[in-house]
């Protein structure tokens, strides 16, 4: 009966409304989780079929596109970068990449099992603070340049940077209709990666004057460290190596051989981190950069890639239907 399908729906709304209480208050009171025990309902994965336009919200220097960035050392294969030098700080909104054309499984499913395809991601950069002149030489130029494509090896809003001590990033989620796309709180997941710590072969005992990679949650936003991650959450808020995970350098520090450790954050729309470094022979007064070797190069990945995590779905109501025969 109908009434027996209404106790049903309530006795599973009950159910269903307390598992996800008790999930996201784990969430709230916890610094390390299993990614395979995560609602994850956000999936863009390395889209690649999405194309990035990048607009300059104040001009750079020098401007870079993708082009010239092939012909940086140390940026090869960035084929698909754009960004700039930046002889000084930024502050504000810097740079602005609106990524388009996501294939059919970039979607972000809510938790009433209704699919949102994603239709675009506005990624917007923010309060550049650049190595001073003093801490570095002639060939250490401020260098800023963000993937407008997914490459082999790069991910569709990879960073890299040169003599960059920090940026924000914000990340704006947009359905096919241009609206704005509401995450429930713990089922949509950003992880953080090449979080490298690695130190140059001078000072080896000295880790204030190792290169650190970190991300931190500004607002919308918060950090897990991952088992297995080689990185850990800190007391700040943020997210990076530790001395036991040290390498050291062997040409840049963004290469592929250097990726370092990885977290991984709940996200809301709209979050916004910060990328940040601490550079080489950074206790030093004025930093010994005039090995070529030494150069503070950073490279941040940070992708929606979709996890295999558990699945939490809004019950639905029987109805009983009536079924009428007519005597002829």
């Amino acid at each position: 009966t109908q009434k027996r399908n209404d106790t049903d729906f309530d006795s599973k709304m009950a159910e269903y409304k307390s598992a996800l209480e008790n999930y996201q208050r784990n969430l709230a009171n916890s610094t390390q989780i299993d990614p395979h025990k995560v609602i994850e309902n956000l999936s863009i994965n390395n889209d690649a079929d999405a194309v990035g336009t990048v607009e300059y919200l104040q001009t750079p220097s020098e401007k870079i596109n993708a082009p010239q960035a092939t012909q940086i050392k140390d940026l090869g294969g960035a084929t698909t970068s754009v960004g700039g030098y930046y002889d000084h700080d930024m502050k504000g909104d810097f740079l602005k990449v609106t990524f388009t054309n996501f294939n059919d499984k970039s979607t972000y499913v809510d938790m009433n099992g209704v699919s949102h395809h994603i239709g675009k991601v506005v990624v917007t950069y923010s309060d550049l603070t650049v190595l001073p002149t003093q801490r570095r030489n002639s060939s250490q130029r401020p260098l800023f340049v963000v993937s407008t494509k997914s490459v082999p090896g790069r991910p569709w809003n990879g960073v890299d940077a040169l003599s960059v001590l920090g940026a924000n990033q914000r990340f704006d989620f947009y359905d096919d209709a241009g609206n704005y796309i509401d995450f429930v709180p713990g089922t949509a997941w950003m992880p953080f990666g090449s979080l490298t710590r690695s130190w140059s072969g001078q000072h080896q005992d000295r880790y204030e004057d190792d290169h650190v990679e970190k991300v931190k949650a500004i607002s919308g936003a918060k950090l897990f460290q991952i088992p297995g991650g080689n990185a850990t959450l800190h007391d700040d808020g943020s997210v990076y190596s530790d001395p036991g995970y040290r390498i050291q350098e062997k040409g840049a520090v963004n290469s592929l051989g250097n990726d370092g450790g990885a977290g991984i954050a709940s996200i809301q729309n709209g979050a916004t981190f910060r990328l940040y470094i601490q550079p080489f022979n950074n206790a030093e007064a004025q930093g010994d950069q005039s090995k070529g070797n030494d150069t503070d190069w950073n490279f941040f990945i940070n992708n929606t890639t979709a996890l295999e995590g558990i699945s939490l779905k809004v019950p639905t109501r029987k109805t009983t239907e009536v079924h009428y025969h007519y005597n002829t």
